[in-house]
């Protein structure tokens, strides 16, 4: 059952339940009143039916008042309803001094006297409340006996147990009507908290996806310009000491490299647009000698004779790479080289990629001057360098560990039985 439908249908349905047990019991009355043959009865039957049209005016007024949900409108009903109830309590009173069978319709009569007070949100149930049902209790105990209409006990205990059974449904209308609003209430603000989380999950994944661009733009296309600036700093330096092959050299060099870089870039607007790779994975050993031939080269165009050794065992030749792993291994390996070359000043660099039990083990060793220990966990400047690094290991399912000293060590390890992370 859905309580946000379902409760408000079932006190719907009690509301026309009431209307259709007063127009039974007007209808009641109303025959009864008429099958005595007398004038008296047809009398009661008159006032019955009077009461009837009364209550109907009242009732589809009311309904109009609530269905619109007006202010002004509702201080109206509060200003005309305590009129009306008295004028159906009068001609209730009446038809009762008519016919005892009217006495019947006290039941739905308690429901309006309650409904009525209600209206005035500052009456609390009290003396007022128990002084009007009292008083139509005793309407209907003893104003037929008064009137030579019969008596007894049952005609007091009677209307009184009709009274007391009224207020109570009436109560526990009342409290079902309270449940309602609340669960209205409830549902209405996991809808807002439900958008507001929505909205907050969304803004999360633009911002990752940000992230992401970022450092793709960073291993690919920052780094590259960085080699093209250099180079052609280095360039520049050449010819005008008048050293034509090596400013030749260091032409192709940048050339290469940036032809390199338009091609990463075309490959990321595609990845952006398709959002899929398109066309095969390059093997993750052939995309490392490629970065360690770049590396290598660019680094003896600008003078420097660093040395970078690349060893693959065969176990990783004949393993097959999750891709989400490969190009962590690729980034990995690329920002390090990087980093040996901006800030290391180191001779030798050596890369190892081992699989044993199932676990790729990544180490770029370099026999530098180290680094400060805090940048381990503390993120660098530019937010890509460690850090960078240590995200993407983890969104593959990896582990990722640098250990400084006599030179710095970057490892990466990859649990392959496991899965990687998509």
């Amino acid at each position: 059952m859905n309580p946000h439908t379902s409760l408000p249908r079932v006190l719907g349905t009690l509301r026309i339940a009431l209307h259709v047990v007063f127009a039974a019991l007007s209808a009641f009355g109303l025959l009864r009143a008429l099958l005595e043959g007398t004038g008296r009865g047809a009398a009661a039957a008159v006032v019955i039916l009077l009461l009837a049209g009364v209550y109907l005016v009242g009732t589809v007024t009311e309904k109009r008042v609530v269905d619109g949900q007006v202010a002004r409108d509702s201080a109206r009903l509060r200003s005309w309803a305590p009129w009306w109830l008295l004028v159906l309590l009068m001609l209730w009173a009446a038809a009762t001094a008519l016919s005892h069978h009217a006495v019947w319709l006290l039941f739905p009569l308690t429901f309006l006297v309650l409904a009525v007070l209600d209206l005035f949100r500052g009456l609390t149930f009290g003396a007022v409340h128990v002084g009007v049902l009292v008083l139509a209790w005793a309407v209907g105990a003893f104003v037929p006996p008064l009137t030579g209409q019969g008596g007894g006990v049952a005609a007091v205990v009677g209307p009184g147990i009709g009274v007391v059974f009224a207020a109570g449904a009436y109560w526990t209308y009342r409290a079902l009507t309270a449940e309602a609003e609340r669960q209205r209430a409830t549902a209405d603000e996991l809808r807002r908290t439900r958008d507001r989380l929505l909205v907050t999950e969304k803004n999360a994944g633009r911002l990752e996806e940000r992230e992401r661009i970022s450092r793709d733009i960073h291993d690919t296309l920052a780094q590259g310009f960085n080699a093209v600036v250099l180079l052609s700093r280095a360039a520049s330096t050449a010819l005008r000491q008048e050293r034509t092959q090596d400013a030749l050299t260091q032409l192709s060099l940048i050339e290469r490299t940036a032809g390199d870089n338009l091609d990463e870039t075309r490959e990321l607007i595609r990845d952006l647009s398709a959002g899929l790779p398109d066309g095969p994975v390059e093997p993750v050993e052939d995309a490392l000698r490629r970065i360690v031939g770049d590396v290598t080269a660019t680094q003896r165009a600008l003078g420097d004779g660093l040395v970078v050794d690349l060893v693959v065992t065969d176990e990783l030749r004949q393993t097959a790479l999750p891709a989400v792993v490969q190009d962590a291994v690729v980034h990995v390996v690329k920002e390090s080289l990087t980093n040996v070359v901006k800030h290391a000043e180191a001779q030798e660099v050596y890369v190892l990629l081992t699989v044993e039990d199932d676990v790729l083990t990544v180490d770029v060793h370099d026999d530098g001057r180290g680094i400060d220990p805090g940048e381990v966990t503390r993120p660098s400047g530019d937010g890509y360098g460690l850090t960078g690094m240590r995200l993407r290991v983890e969104e593959a399912g990896g582990d990722f560990d640098v250990m400084t000293g006599s030179g710095t060590c970057v490892t990466a390890r990859f649990c392959l039985t496991r899965g990687a992370r998509r």
